[in-house]
């Protein structure tokens, strides 16, 4: 599983279209994407603070979703206005909380 977790700082005056624009790569939408889990979300509105929380059956699935024409189109747009700090996990042993 890949698991991605961070944040990032956008314009505070950009966040609703950038909400937008973001449920229109929602790889949730897609049936059989290999998402697992995806939320982006304002922290901080006002700041132009967002969460960036997802997580990937494998890398072939992450590596397909950033090969959509959409996300593409979406990067060209928001790519240079973002600054943030996302990591990417490699996760094994999955387990349920308290379990």
């Amino acid at each position: 599983m890949i698991i991605i977790q961070g944040e990032i700082q956008i314009d505070p005056s950009d966040v609703t279209a950038f909400e937008r624009d973001i449920r229109t790569i929602n790889p949730l939408i897609l049936p059989d994407s290999g998402c697992l889990f995806y939320v982006v979300t304002a922290v901080d509105a006002v700041g132009g603070r967002l969460a960036v929380s997802e997580r990937w059956r494998d890398q072939a699935s992450l590596t397909a979703h950033l090969q959509r024409t959409e996300v593409m189109s979406f990067m060209t747009v928001w790519g240079g206005r973002m600054r943030g700090n996302l990591s990417v996990f490699d996760a094994q042993n999955e387990r349920a909380l308290g379990g």
